[in-house]
């Protein structure tokens, strides 16, 4: 390796005003919390950068930035494909590669599979895979004497690269949201792929990112504990109750008002005719086409400043043989357009309370087949009943669209509970059902002694009158919650 100097093996990817992306990976040893602050015996830190150079050349990688006695590097690639196979091939051969004594110590435990195969075996290397084109390639001169042509990489490509290695654990593989776009697609073989959630990683990566964690098939039993970044958005496959221990599976349904149903079918019904039945029609609108101008919202209609921007209509074209077509909307497709655009943005409402109150009780979104159609996961029974009764409280205080709550299945409702004069009479004001459901959730539940355990002829009567539940038609999630050791 020219005395330690990979920079003699690879050529630069991209040199000075070169155009297109880079992909950094960013490696750092995580020893064992004993020997967490020492440099490395200078045996080992050679014989790991030796073999880093040589998986490096085989996978077209150029070393640019080297710490031996701390076990950091960064690698540059040209393809993230050509990066990514690389950390598959050096993960697997950090575990046979005969460290020297005095390096015991800054390796982790041995950790054999039921089939015998290594799980974990010599030291743990985190590995941070991201590819962008925010970087500066700058040229080093007489860095090396048989060189002109080395390279350094500074900018964000390599900064967020760096960024995201300080949080994953040693021996994962984790890609930011760039990097695993660009690899999605062409997998190597038995590859497993999860992902971690969406994360602000730390300070100096504060943009929302997806990471993803992918693993070669003969490394999917490494398990990893959750990466501990600056705050995390969205969970991920790590987030998820124990597969091995008993969970609560709630399954939510928004109960679609049947204007809508009956409005989307005569919305695809007019696109199908436009369209001479030259495109499939599913069964369900996609509702995203609804908030495309949801930016717009804060300003004037096109009516003025009082109008409401539900009403704005998108102009729809349709290709045909004369070329496009526009299409002119009457004041029936006009309205089709009003009650589902609504309809959509209390969609969206209803999702975003959903997922909001959802992280509260440690829940975890499995999966959304349809828009506003949900499986969750707890770990705790407890905790989805708790979820489900905060949801529907939440649902009543949201301010929803006036022309959702024109539907009757959507519209307002109000519930009589009845109240105890001190005359001993009943009466029932008119209260909202928003008021009522906040009373229910803030009375705490009371124990009877076994004395007590019986109501009399009265009580019972009274409190008959009183368990009669808030209830509403509101657009909410309709939960039903159950226990499975699966």
């Amino acid at each position: 390796v020219d005395s330690g100097w990979a920079l003699n093996i690879m050529t630069p990817p991209r040199q000075p005003g070169d155009g297109g992306s880079l992909t950094v990976v960013a490696m750092v040893l995580k020893p064992p919390a004993e020997v967490a602050q020492h440099d490395l015996p200078q045996a080992m830190a050679q014989r790991l950068y030796e073999q880093l150079a040589i998986q490096a050349m085989q996978f077209r990688g150029y070393i640019f930035r080297v710490n031996k006695k701390r076990g950091y590097f960064l690698v540059a690639f040209n393809s993230t494909m050509d990066a990514l196979r690389f950390c598959h091939s050096f993960q697997l051969m950090l575990m046979f590669i005969p460290w020297p004594p005095e390096g015991e110590p800054f390796c982790g435990p041995q950790v054999i599979g039921p089939d015998g195969r290594y799980v974990f075996n010599g030291p743990r290397v985190a590995m941070a895979v991201n590819e962008e084109s925010s970087y500066e390639a700058i040229k080093l001169y007489n860095h090396h004497p048989h060189r002109e042509d080395a390279v350094d990489y500074t900018g964000p490509a390599v900064d967020h690269a760096k960024e995201l290695s300080s949080i994953v654990n040693g021996g994962q593989v984790v890609l930011t949201q760039h990097a695993w776009i660009a690899v999605q697609d062409h997998l190597p073989g038995q590859a497993e792929a999860l992902s971690i959630g969406v994360h602000k990683v730390s300070p100096g990566l504060p943009e929302p990112m997806l990471l993803m964690q992918v693993m070669p098939g003969v490394l999917t039993r490494r398990v990893f504990p959750i990466c501990m970044t600056m705050k995390q958005l969205e969970p991920g496959y790590l987030s998820s109750p124990d597969p091995m221990k008993d969970m609560a599976i709630v399954f939510v349904k928004v109960a679609k008002p049947a204007i809508v149903s009956l409005h989307e079918r005569k919305m695809l019904h007019d696109q199908a005719d436009a369209q001479m039945g030259s495109a499939s029609m599913g069964r369900d609108m996609d509702y995203a086409m609804f908030l495309k101008d949801d930016d717009e919202d804060d300003g004037p209609g096109p009516e003025g400043p009082g109008s409401s921007s539900l009403r704005r209509l998108p102009s729809f074209r349709v290709e045909g043989d004369k070329g496009t077509i526009p299409l002119q909307r009457t004041k029936s497709e006009s309205d089709n357009y009003t009650i589902l655009r609504a309809y959509a943005k209390g969609i969206r409402m209803y999702e975003e309370a959903l997922r909001r109150t959802l992280s509260r009780f440690n829940g975890y979104e499995c999966k959304e087949p349809d828009p506003g159609k949900f499986t969750l996961a707890f770990s705790m029974l407890e905790e989805a009943i708790m979820w489900g009764t905060t949801l529907q409280a939440e649902l009543l205080r949201l301010p929803w669209p006036p022309e959702l709550l024109e539907i009757d299945e959507c519209a307002p409702q109000f519930e009589d509970v009845v109240h105890s004069s001190e005359d001993g009479s009943l009466h029932s004001p008119r209260i909202p059902l928003q008021g009522a459901a906040a009373a229910l959730m803030r009375t705490p539940s009371t124990v009877r002694s076994p004395d007590e355990s019986k109501p009399s002829t009265a009580q019972r009567s009274r409190g008959s009158a009183l368990r009669r539940h808030a209830s509403t038609e509101m657009l909410s999630g309709r939960g039903q919650a159950s226990e499975s050791p699966e």
